[in-house]
């Protein structure tokens, strides 16, 4: 078994040859006989991708991972379009019994980046018998109303926008293969689609008050994208016994892959060691 100590991010961020990243889809890592299992979610408009380099370490673990490909991703912006958060909920629901149902008696943890982050709540809140630990990283359950109102608005317009760059605070992995290859297919954006975001949130924010699990949220004092006030939000809601927040003050949002990449992972990992 790897030891966290010899692994390392490196080698994925900065592969020169795209094309031995993973392809776009439900990814499987691990042994399919393993006790414990990981589901990994990934963020609105990233894909399967950004979640491998967690799910190599976890499959070194010796956890069973499953990493799905939420609806609308993985193909073209335009597929986004398609695409109500209901969707969401029903994809990773799937995705839990998928990797229930391979191993009877298996201890599942939920982990997710951002809306992925916000649908391992989902899970956490309705599926006790399964979920055993969920850890939401840069997970919104709160959006400011003018924010809501805009997307609202939005919501009547076919307005397609350039999508801005993720930002980094480590300025080696602003222009690595594995940023290069997530936003391949999503240069630009249907802003519609943002009201999906926004309803998955109010809804999800509603069912808080149903998660018991021991609960890890992780999150950075910078991030630019999700107020600093959801960790507050999820840990004042949730009725967990086990409740703990970890800030990271060297990255932005996208925590799988900014500065403190590692010790977000670190930290992810010893809390499922702790609590499957």
């Amino acid at each position: 078994m790897t030891d966290f100590a010899d692994f390392s991010f490196e080698e994925f961020l900065h592969a020169r040859d795209l094309s031995k990243l993973p392809p776009f889809g439900e990814t499987w890592l691990g042994d399919e006989d393993a006790d414990r299992g990981i589901l990994l979610l990934h963020g609105y408009t990233g894909s399967n991708v950004e979640m491998h380099p967690f799910g190599l370490l976890f499959a070194a673990q010796g956890y069973r991972v499953h990493i799905p490909l939420l609806p609308g991703h993985g193909t073209n912006h335009r597929d986004l379009l398609k695409v109500k958060y209901q969707d969401w909920l029903t994809a990773v629901e799937n995705a839990l019994h998928t990797l229930n149902d391979e191993k009877t008696g298996r201890s599942i943890g939920v982990l997710g980046l951002s809306m992925g982050g916000t649908l391992s709540l989902h899970l956490a809140a309705n599926f006790h018998d399964l979920v055993k630990a969920v850890v939401p990283i840069a997970a919104p359950v709160y959006l400011k109303l003018g924010i809501r109102n805009l997307f609202r608005l939005l919501r009547w317009t076919n307005l397609i926008v350039p999508y801005r760059e993720y930002q980094f605070m480590d300025e080696s992995v602003k222009n690595n293969a594995l940023v290069r290859y997530l936003q391949q297919n999503y240069g630009r954006l249907p802003v519609k689609n943002m009201m999906e975001v926004a309803d998955l949130v109010k809804f999800v924010s509603n069912e808080l008050s149903n998660i018991t699990q021991p609960i890890l949220v992780i999150h950075s004092e910078h991030d630019e994208v999700v107020s600093r006030k959801n960790p507050g939000i999820i840990l004042k809601s949730v009725r967990s016994q086990i409740k703990e927040v970890k800030w990271v003050h060297n990255s932005y949002h996208v925590l799988v892959a900014d500065y403190d990449r590692e010790i977000v992972a670190k930290s992810a990992l010893e809390f499922m060691n702790k609590h499957l």
